[in-house]
């Protein structure tokens, strides 16, 4: 193969990567919203009613439809290498996010730290694969607010700092990433 066609090749899938990434920035925009819109309902719901858990699977089932509809409009296009590997991180992470539901309820103990933790490993994995600043910075902002939620404070202020780390973490990251990646 002549060299000018396939720097010509690995331009196309550079290229292809980055359309990924612009739509995958919609995934971090839907869970960012409802997860961090949940994490303030929870926190103000605390103490009014005994069933504040009650709108984690609300939200839950919100975001998975959300993201269904949104999948629908990309069901047409070609899956690249880059869409398989988010694909499989992604799939991962919502594996682990079910077992540590599961763990935590089981123990007694709230999810919120745990689940900033996975939230930030699935997204600086995702930042270092499209080298996105936005999504680096994010996997801080949930590694810090998951610090602070595991270790500093309790009751209803871990929901307020959960919804912190995601609005801070995929809802601005997924935002900055769908207004500067070009389509």
């Amino acid at each position: 193969m002549e060299t000018t066609k396939s720097i010509k090749i690995i331009e196309e899938m550079m290229r292809e990567s980055r359309k990924s990434l612009h739509r995958y920035s919609v995934y971090f925009i839907i869970w960012g919203a409802v997860m961090g819109i949940a994490g303030l309902v929870e926190f103000f719901l605390i103490g009014l009613i005994d069933t504040a858990w009650i709108v984690w699977p609300i939200a839950g089932g919100i975001g998975g439809a959300l993201v269904a509809l949104s999948q629908r409009k990309n069901d047409f296009r070609v899956e690249t290498v880059f869409d398989r590997i988010m694909k499989y991180v992604w799939i991962s992470f919502g594996i682990c996010l079910l077992f540590v539901i599961i763990y935590s309820v089981k123990s007694l103990m709230p999810p919120h730290a745990l689940i900033l933790l996975l939230a930030a490993n699935a997204t600086f994995i995702s930042a270092a694969i499209t080298k996105n600043k936005a999504l680096f910075v994010g996997g801080i902002i949930l590694v810090v607010t998951a610090i602070i939620s595991g270790f500093f404070i309790e009751g209803k202020w871990v929901s307020l700092v959960y919804a912190i780390g995601m609005m801070g973490g995929y809802f601005i990251p997924g935002l900055y990433t769908k207004k500067n990646e070009k389509a």
